[in-house]
């Protein structure tokens, strides 16, 4: 969550509001969001072996996704913009201190992927470098200009022996297109005002692959770039949207 501190609200930095010099009720308040991957509800390690429902290694070597249009929802109905746009890396460390006003709140929303209007129709060079809109901050979650922002890249190396010496079986998952492109909403109750709130989102790489409804074997589904494999493209789409939740 790199870019966080750039969008969000900075006159709404002031711990109080004033009026004729009289400190009156805080009219903002401390948020700490942090985004975050977990395996089987441990932290997930970029680099590090983990074990797959068949029972097989598997080793995360890259886990990328974009989150746009993220915003805290009020309880009247309203809503508060947090950011336009993020690019999570979870090699690194995800999170923020931001300020919203005070009040009480209902959810969060944001979407997975880039939105449609500036997916493929603005040029990503036409953007500051450290926007992860930008050639740049996109960190290879490009194609080309007229072929959109990948919206999630996971990969890595897998084996299909239980006690496998090396893992020399590769997989990866880029998927991307408006079709892809998925909006959530997830209620969770929060106050803001002196003390701090913390909320996590939540993605649980376990599950990318083994879900309620559908697993993806890797001995045979082990490749998409989207347009080249749009069935399983889809598969891992509805399994990752269904892995993510957002907690207080």
């Amino acid at each position: 969550m790199k870019y966080f501190s750039l969008l969000i609200f900075t006159v709404l930095a002031l711990s109080s509001c004033k009026k004729d010099d009289v400190t009156v009720e805080p009219c903002s308040g401390t948020v700490n969001i942090e985004t975050r991957a977990t395996w089987e509800g441990a932290p997930l390690v970029i680099g590090d072996t983990y074990t797959n429902s068949f029972g097989h290694p598997i080793r995360v070597e890259m886990f990328k996704t974009y989150i746009t249009g993220i915003k805290a929802i009020k309880a009247d109905g309203s809503t508060v913009s947090i950011s336009d746009a993020e690019l999570m890396n979870f090699a690194n460390t995800n999170s923020r201190s931001i300020s919203l006003p005070t009040g009480n709140y209902t959810g969060l929303r944001f979407a997975i992927g880039v939105p449609a209007d500036i997916n493929t129709g603005t040029d990503p060079a036409s953007y500051p470098n450290d926007s992860p809109l930008s050639i740049s901050g996109a960190q290879g979650m490009f194609w080309t200009w007229n072929s959109g922002y990948i919206f999630v890249k996971f990969e890595g190396k897998t084996a299909f022996e239980a006690d496998a010496p090396i893992l020399n079986q590769p997989y990866a998952f880029h998927i991307g297109t408006d079709n892809f492109y998925a909006e959530h909403e997830y209620a969770v109750n929060f106050t803001v005002g002196e003390s701090d709130v913390n909320l996590d989102i939540v993605f649980e790489a376990d599950k990318f692959l083994n879900g309620t409804d559908d697993t993806i074997d890797l001995q045979t589904d082990y490749i998409t770039h989207t347009t080249d494999n749009l069935p399983l493209a889809s598969r891992f789409m509805d399994l990752y949207n269904e892995a993510i939740s957002v907690t207080k």
